[in-house]
């Protein structure tokens, strides 16, 4: 539905998840077990198929990773990743897939 907003979560429907539902914005968790989890990819690929949002806003690297994912190569709707602090840490295969997944959309 245009100009409807709807929150997905990868793993559980955290601290918002009451005062979102009470504003009457829909919350969908997607239950995310592993780190690398296909049934929770599944399910936000087909979740965005049918749902085709304007615009998909994620936040932090699991969110980012799998959105991007799940998006394709060419989306029809802008993808805006964000991150809540700069890790130093992310030097290894993170960095390569953020860079890599940056690069595809």
């Amino acid at each position: 539905m245009r100009g409807s907003v709807h929150v997905l979560a990868l793993t559980r429907p955290g601290p918002y998840a009451t005062d979102l539902a009470a504003a009457g914005i829909p919350v969908t968790v997607l239950g995310k077990r592993l780190k690398c989890d296909p049934a929770a990819w599944w399910k936000l690929r087909k979740f965005l198929k049918d749902w085709q949002p304007d615009v998909l806003h994620t936040w932090l690297f699991a969110a980012n990773s799998y959105a991007r994912l799940a998006a394709g190569g060419h989306p029809r709707y802008p993808i805006i990743v964000s991150e809540r602090c700069v890790d130093s840490w992310k030097s290894g295969w993170q960095l390569w897939l953020d860079r890599k997944l940056d690069a595809a959309v």
